[in-house]
Parts: C-alpha cells; structure tokens; sequence
C-alpha cells in the first residue's frame, strides 16, 4: 500500500525500510519482543527520545510489546549452562583451563554480584540525580581549569564542586552494582551464540555502564528497564561481531592437539625435528592430514578477515597461511583487530 510507506514512524538512526518491515511483522503477530526490536535499533544511539517513540508507535499500531527482565538473585540456572556446555563456555579455550575453573569463576562472580541489594525506584532516581550534579560539577571544574581560573576562584566552590563530583562516582558506582544482575538475567538468555558466558556478561556490562551515564530519571523511565535496551543493544553487537569470527570445527582441534602433542615427544625422543610421516605412523594419520593439521593456527577462532578465506580452504597450509598473515598484515589494520596469530 503506497500510503502505509508515509506512516512508517521515523526513528533517528534506524533505516525506514528495518521500521517498515518491523511493524509488519508485529501488526501481523500481534506483539514484538524487544530483541526483536534490538536488532533493528542496534546501531542506533539509544536516547529516551527513541525508545519512547518505538512505545508509542507499536502503541498506536495496537502491537503488544513486554520489555521486563526478572532478575534472578542465584545463579545455579547459569552455573547449569555453563557445566552442560563446556566448550561453548570456556573462557579461554587456548590457556587449556578446565570446565571446573569456568564453573568455580562463575560461581565467584555470582556470589559477589549477589551480595549487593537491588534499588527502589526513589533510590535509582536519587542515584541518577547524583550523577547529574557530579556530571555538571565535573564539567565545571574542567572549564575553570581550562581558562586558567581555578587557582583565582574561591576554595569554597571549588571543594563544593569537588565533593558533588566525588558523590557523582559513587552514585554511578553504586547504581551500576546494584544492577550487574539484571545483567546476568539477561545474558544468560543468549547463551549458546558463539560467546562464553562471562565474555556474554562482559559485554552485558559494557551496556549497562552506558545506560547509567545516559540515564534521565525525569524522562519517567524505571531504570531497569531502561538499561535493559541498552545490555541488550551491546550483547547484541558482540554477538553479530562474533559471527563474522571463523571457528575451526572441534574434531580439527582435537586432532591438531593430538599431532603437536606426538610431535613434541618425537622431538625428544629422536632429538630433531619428526617428519609428516613419522608423525602420521604414531597419530595413525596420513602424512598429508598432519601436513594439513601443522597449518591451522592454534586457537580455535580467528576475526582476521584474511584468515577467513583462508580457512574455508580444504586444505590449508602453513605457508598459504603466512602468506595470508602477511597480506592482512600489509593492509595495516588497527592493532588488536585481528586476534589471531601464526604461533
């Protein structure tokens, strides 16, 4: 319909075309979640402005939409996943550290979190406020320091400044601890996407720091609710990141542990480097599988977009692999955007 194209609510930093097709689909649903949602606002800047305006749209076109979050005091239900899928949930698969290290870090991590009491609504609100006046103070403080005035304004309002700014980190401490568990709710629910679950819960506070400095607890908004487009917003991005990570399939991995393994106790046996096929006879492998398997780089996942093309080869090499290293290499990346290396 030529007329439903005019009504499509324009939401800054979305494309019309994503709102279109998203209010489609509600209207033909009936209702939306909010990851639904999320993942067509995940490159926008979440204002109170914008996601007042995604209510009232889906509102107006009578889609039912929930965006609470039950924050869980325990996390056993957590723990659970993490024991059930040990190589999903692995920290850091190449440090070789065990499923129970993952469970005890976890574990650890939960208990502290849980030790801090939840807010009330007022308390959110005088927390957001504190911020504010630390934020304001903080700014003034740099100005006066800018034009060289500080020295020359009155010690009195310097330190009044000073102390509502120091009320200001602690407000803002005390309002994003208070919520790291309606992180954990929420990221548990995207477990199983290519992300370990503390790098899930990482990524999940990322997102709540930014909803605590971008809260405005005039706009009527409950704080909970609001960080959680935020948290969702950033889990979100990691995880589409994460897709574009080319993982090396866990038999693979296997079998390269197994020929690094019999290739280090040849070496000490035979006092040289062992041949392919003095490997393959002990792997009980053929030569041209371990000449393969010496190539794959040693961890199981690489962002390199070079290295992409080189893993989906069916028989990748060590010398196809440096020449694919070196070519990423000359392109002159940013540092830290590749995160795999030929060791």
């Amino acid at each position: 319909m030529p007329e439903a194209a005019s009504e499509v609510p324009a939401w800054p930093g979305v494309s019309e075309f994503e709102v279109a097709r998203l209010i489609r689909r509600g209207r033909a649903r009936g209702r939306l979640t909010l990851d639904e949602v999320i993942d067509v606002v995940c490159d926008a800047e979440l204002t109170s402005e914008l996601i007042s305006g995604i209510r009232t749209a889906l509102q107006a076109e009578g889609i039912e939409f929930d965006e609470t979050v039950a924050v869980e005091a325990d996390g056993e239900e957590v723990l659970r996943l993490v024991r059930a899928r040990p190589l999903e949930y692995r920290i850091r698969p190449q440090t070789g550290t065990g499923q129970g290290s993952t469970a005890d870090s976890t574990r650890l991590y939960l208990h502290e979190i849980g030790q801090v009491a939840l807010l009330t609504q007022a308390e959110e609100v005088e927390l957001a406020n504190g911020i504010t006046e630390g934020n304001r103070a903080e700014t003034e403080l740099a100005d006066l320091a800018a034009a060289g005035e500080l020295d020359r304004t009155a010690g009195s309002e310097v330190a009044r400044l000073r102390r509502l700014q120091r009320r200001g980190d602690r407000a803002r401490d005390r309002l994003t601890r208070a919520n790291l568990r309606l992180v954990v709710s929420v990221a548990k629910k995207y477990g199983g996407r290519g992300l370990p679950l503390l790098d899930l819960f990482q990524e999940g506070n990322l997102g709540l720091m930014r909803a605590v400095e971008k809260f405005d607890a005039n706009k009527g908004f409950k704080f909970s609710t609001y960080a959680t487009w935020w948290i969702r917003q950033a889990i979100t991005r990691a995880i589409a990141d994460q897709s574009r990570t080319i993982r090396i399939p866990v038999h693979k991995v296997d079998a390269m542990n197994r020929v690094l393994r019999v290739q280090r106790d040849l070496s000490q046996e035979l006092e040289r480097d062992p041949s392919h096929n003095e490997i393959a006879e002990r792997t009980v492998l053929r030569p041209d599988e371990v000449r393969d398997l010496s190539g794959w780089p040693r961890s199981r996942t690489t962002r390199c977009p070079w290295t992409r093309r080189w893993a989906k080869s069916r028989t990748p090499t060590w010398p196809s692999w440096c020449r694919t290293w070196e070519r990423w290499r000359q392109t002159k990346r940013p540092p830290g955007a590749c995160s795999a290396t030929p060791s």
